[in-house]
């Protein structure tokens, strides 16, 4: 049912429609985790942290349990530095469910776009010969920025909007074309409001209250469960 939205911290609600304010509840999300055959990777920035550890929240479980079925591995940098550093990673021989990865923010600082897609390329490669059928590859897109409120603050930061998005394409063209998998978060942050912006690209403190975060775990757990 269409209605006003309203807003709640952690919530995005239309007023006059019955909504479940977290479709994985403790259970489910209990449950979807201890069906798992391996681990879940995560690859990434403070972002992917976040993922990681608000799904071990909501699961119930303990730290020690989360981290026997969720994994980080944090990786700073650009896809040029992530590939030498996964290939080690990769090259341990544990097997995962699933392992999902991001790389775009740090790429917009000093990668121009033929690297990015000339390393996402050889990414690719790796998983293919380093990652068993098996295991689902998930790339993550790099979230929209802050919207400028002017040309001199648009030209301030290197993670532009027309950038992030020319980066995006370059990925999920890559990816999806490698037959893997796209969790895409771009869209649901555009909308983003500025004052839930930590700075010019990390929906933080504000962004975690305003809903977005637990909008994107809920969409990553329906596509790992």
């Amino acid at each position: 049912g269409a209605g006003k939205l309203m807003w709640k911290p952690h919530l995005w609600e239309p007023e006059k429609c019955s909504y479940k304010k977290r479709i994985f509840r403790e259970q489910k999300v209990r449950s979807c985790l201890e069906s798992l055959r391996s681990p879940i990777l995560f690859i990434g920035d403070s972002l992917l942290q976040f993922y990681r550890d608000e799904i071990s929240l909501l699961s119930g479980k303990s730290s020690i349990q989360s981290e026997k079925l969720l994994r980080m591995h944090k990786l700073r940098g650009s896809v040029q530095q992530l590939v030498p550093r996964l290939s080690r990673v990769l090259g341990e021989g544990q097997i995962y469910s699933a392992i999902i990865l991001n790389s775009g923010a740090w790429d917009l600082r000093s990668t121009t776009a033929s690297e990015y897609q000339t390393s996402l390329h050889l990414l690719v490669r790796l998983f293919r010969k380093s990652v068993k059928n098996r295991t689902r590859v998930i790339f993550r897109t790099t979230s929209a920025p802050k919207l400028p409120k002017n040309k001199r603050e648009c030209e301030r930061y290197p993670q532009r909007l027309d950038r992030i998005v020319r980066l995006n394409d370059i990925a999920v063209s890559v990816f999806h074309g490698a037959g893997y998998e796209i969790f895409d978060v771009f869209p649901s942050s555009l909308s983003a409001s500025p004052h839930w912006y930590d700075d010019n690209l990390h929906l933080g403190s504000h962004g975690a209250s305003s809903g977005v975060h637990a909008m994107h775990v809920q969409m990553l757990l329906s596509m790992l469960c």
